[in-house]
């Protein structure tokens, strides 16, 4: 009141000043009104310091949410890697030069299929003589086992032909092994990635001519500390992302996990098998795993930015009525738990259906009058 009566004094003197002073000059008498409003409201102000007189019912607008209890997971993430045990450099068995080869690289191939051939002819040339000795040997060893039969001939000449016999028959097959041997064969269904060799060159044991890898039974190998081995366990549900595809988070199991701590960097290695039918993962691939270290179905869960501190105590602001029906903000002392990304779970102090204020928080204080202005569920904040 006292604030109104002080500014309808301000109009009645710029009025008289005006009607007063009509035949001054329109500049002059501008300034000195402005002048005059200066001293007045330098008066306003200090009287109202002195009567410490403030604007009521000011309510500040603010957005809360309705609390609810919820499930809560807390994950630690881990960087990792996909391994294929189907990812390999192929090498030829003897020595040779190459012949033939018969794959390009991105050549999808069956197991046993020929990739490549080495030179031959020696085998070849060995086995075509040995096969016409058969041939004498084999005519042979009918006619003594015709007489034997007969209980007719000698028994040391038709086991020495028997003998002749056997003993050319595995030589055949030892000539024929080394021939195939001479092929360098897929050991599985996959892929040709590269191409080493050239036709012409020569290849040892021992020398990479091919790398094949495969999608199948593909497997993700992640690293962990050893302090988390308490809480990471076979069989454990695990989610995996990969950021480079468009695929969804796979929620998968841990199917293994390592005996042994690595000296170097203390960790141990969890093993997640990925079912085939997930497309477009590659062997090599970085990924994310997702472990799950704590889990509560039924919390109080606010987003983290929301908790505030006071000294060594943490607050938070809900909308409560007041005795005399107003809504106003009140402090409330809480205790957190355990936190992931941008959430924290509340061990005490809020409880379901309460109104957190969330926009608007650091703008109130203990008994804020407020305005809410929306309401939205806790689990769709």
């Amino acid at each position: 009141m006292k604030k109104m009566i002080i500014i309808l004094s301000l109009v009645a003197i710029i009025i008289q000043a005006c009607s007063g002073e009509a035949s001054e000059d329109p500049k002059t008498k501008l300034a000195d009104l402005k002048k005059q409003k200066e001293a007045i409201e330098k008066e306003i102000a200090t009287l109202e310091s002195k009567l410490d007189i403030v604007e009521v019912d000011k309510k500040v607008p603010v957005q809360v949410m309705k609390l609810n209890r919820q499930e809560f997971t807390k994950f630690v993430n881990m960087q990792s890697v996909v391994y294929s045990d189907k990812n390999s450099n192929l090498s030829t068995k003897l020595s040779g030069v190459i012949t033939n080869i018969n794959v390009e690289p991105g050549d999808f191939v069956q197991a046993g299929q020929v990739l490549l051939e080495l030179d031959n002819s020696i085998q070849k040339r060995r086995l075509a003589e040995a096969k016409n000795k058969f041939e004498f040997i084999e005519t042979v060893f009918k006619r003594q086992e015709s007489i034997w039969n007969k209980k007719v001939g000698s028994e040391i000449d038709y086991l020495k032909a028997k003998n002749d016999y056997e003993t050319m028959q595995k030589s055949i097959a030892l000539i024929e092994e080394e021939i195939d041997l001479l092929k360098l064969k897929a050991p599985f269904a996959g892929t040709v990635d590269m191409v080493l060799p050239k036709i012409g060159e020569a290849l040892s044991p021992g020398m990479g001519a091919v790398v094949m890898s495969s999608t199948a039974n593909l497997e993700v190998r992640a690293e962990f500390p050893e302090n988390y081995y308490s809480k990471i366990k076979k069989g454990n549900n695990v989610k995996v992302y990969f950021p480079d595809l468009d695929n969804d988070t796979l929620d998968l199991k841990i199917s293994s996990i390592s005996e042994t701590i690595d000296t170097k960097n203390r960790t141990m290695t969890a093993i997640i098998k990925i079912p085939n039918k997930v497309k477009d993962v590659k062997p090599n691939m970085t990924c994310v795993t997702k472990f799950a270290t704590y889990k509560t179905d039924s919390a109080i869960v606010i987003p983290i930015n929301l908790v505030q501190k006071e000294n060594d105590k943490t607050f938070v602001y809900v909308a409560v009525k007041g005795s005399d029906g107003k809504t106003k903000s009140e402090k409330r002392f809480v205790t957190v738990g355990n936190d992931y990304n941008d959430k924290v779970e509340v061990v005490s102090g809020l409880k379901a259906d309460e109104l957190l204020i969330t926009y608007g928080a650091n703008d109130v204080a203990e008994n804020t009058i407020i305005e809410v202005s929306q309401v939205v569920e806790n689990s769709n904040y």
